[in-house]
């Protein structure tokens, strides 16, 4: 069971009171709380007579509080206090407005009655869910591997990286060694093609000055 005692403030009214800063403030929350709380009657006594209404306890912390207090399985009493003084007639008429609509609330009280194998089967049900779970915890760390296989699998995929960045490496010095190999080829075809094409010009340029030597002496002849 749970018993709640609540003490309510009374509406602070700025012009009245003359506070300023923090009371101020302090004063516009209380204000703010039991203007939710005033929704939340008018709600609840509306959902009494018509069966069907919206009450906004989550506007405010204290109507939170106070929720099973209003419509929970609860008896719940409201004392409202007035003061007979003409100064505060007007604070007193809204006290008993307030009070007023708090009574169209109906609640419905109902025995919280157990019986000690319902506990029981409830105790066996959570039993079970922990074990099952205990049972899937089991289940992962098993699946997992342990510290030391997980090194030794980390080591093997760095060799084999290693042994991947060799291997290429080695492919490319390879064909890096080819193309050198072609490239020196083709460099001892061209000297070839060079050496050859000097002489055919040496052939050539010795012809031709046979040939004006021969014409020298025709013409001197």
């Amino acid at each position: 069971g749970k018993l709640s005692l609540v003490d309510l403030a009374g509406s602070e009214r700025a012009a009245e009171t003359n506070n300023a800063g923090q009371k101020l403030r302090d004063g516009a929350n209380i204000n703010r709380s039991l203007l939710a709380l005033a929704n939340c009657i008018n709600a609840l006594g509306k959902k009494g007579k018509s069966g069907m209404a919206y009450v906004p306890y989550r506007n405010s912390k204290l109507t939170r509080l106070l929720k099973d207090g209003l419509s929970g399985n609860s008896k719940t009493a409201m004392i409202a206090t007035v003061s007979c003084s003409s100064d505060q007639y007007h604070h007193s008429i809204n006290t008993l407005k307030y009070a007023d609509r708090a009574k169209e609330i109906k609640t419905h009280v109902s025995k919280n009655v157990g019986s000690v194998e319902s506990h029981v089967s409830d105790y066996q049900r959570i039993i079970d869910n922990l074990q099952s779970e205990v049972q899937q915890l089991k289940h992962q760390l098993e699946q997992q591997p342990a510290p030391g296989e997980a090194e030794v699998v980390r080591e093997e995929t760095q060799d084999q990286i290693q042994m991947k960045w060799l291997d290429n490496l080695s492919s490319e010095l390879n064909e890096n060694t080819e193309e050198r190999i072609n490239l020196q080829k083709a460099l001892y075809e061209l000297e070839d093609m060079n050496v050859c094409n000097k002489c055919e010009l040496q052939q050539l340029e010795n012809y031709l000055q046979s040939g004006q030597a021969s014409e020298l002496e025709a013409v001197e002849a």
